[in-house]
């Protein structure tokens, strides 16, 4: 290929890029016009987006981590998802193990390389 051809291939994908753009942009204008027009105001449209939208996000029922029963009471949910996030983020509890401890455990593996 030559430097004429790979420079105008070079220019056709910036430009094809820059159209690819374009069009993105276009569609994410035209998705909002309806919301621009009918949900920017204290209308139905904008009341039942809001509600829907609210409901996907809500959770109606959890399992229990440790028994694997369903919980569907929101005070219950809410106290599992601490309890999760607890054990999750809570430091590790199990004791590094001392000195000695590692030492022998060292001491039990052969030892593949003299000196």
């Amino acid at each position: 290929m030559d430097e004429d051809t790979f420079t105008r291939q070079k220019m056709l994908q910036q430009e094809w890029d820059e159209l690819c753009t374009r069009e993105e942009v276009y569609w994410r204008q035209k998705s909002r016009e309806l919301w621009l027009q009918e949900g920017d105001r204290n209308t139905k449209f904008f009341h039942a987006t809001a509600k829907q939208k609210r409901a996907s996000k809500t959770i109606f029922q959890i399992n229990d981590a440790d028994s694997g029963v369903s919980i569907t009471n929101e005070n219950l949910i809410q106290e599992e998802g601490v309890k999760f996030f607890k054990s999750l983020l809570a430091p590790n509890s199990t004791p590094s193990p001392s000195k000695a401890q590692v030492k022998e455990l060292l001491e039990t593996i052969p030892t593949m390389i003299s000196s």
